[in-house]
């Protein structure tokens, strides 16, 4: 995906793939635990068009940048907020 990570407010890092999933299940790319972070919650996947952020019908919702959202392309420095996670998208 050319360089492209999530970063924590902890400062840990995660790498994307060509389709990352993040959730609470083990075998998640992106682990997080929590009472809000569904098991399988959203996907991160690269195409033609750029960088998509797809919400898997999680129960408490994806926003991006504060506003809930479903499906939306993802740019540097956007934000991500997983049940209470927020992870800034960041080129590397």
């Amino acid at each position: 995906m050319g360089g492209l990570s999530l970063v924590g407010s902890d400062g840990q890092s995660h790498e994307l793939g060509p389709e990352t999933v993040i959730g609470r299940r083990d075998d998640c790319d992106i682990v997080l635990n929590g009472p809000k972070v569904s098991r399988r919650h959203a996907q991160i996947r690269s195409d033609a068009d750029g960088i998509l952020l797809v919400d898997l019908a999680s129960v408490n919702g994806t926003l991006l940048n504060g506003i809930e959202v479903t499906s939306e392309r993802l740019a540097a420095g956007d934000v991500v907020t997983i049940g209470g996670h927020e992870l800034r998208l960041e080129s590397s």
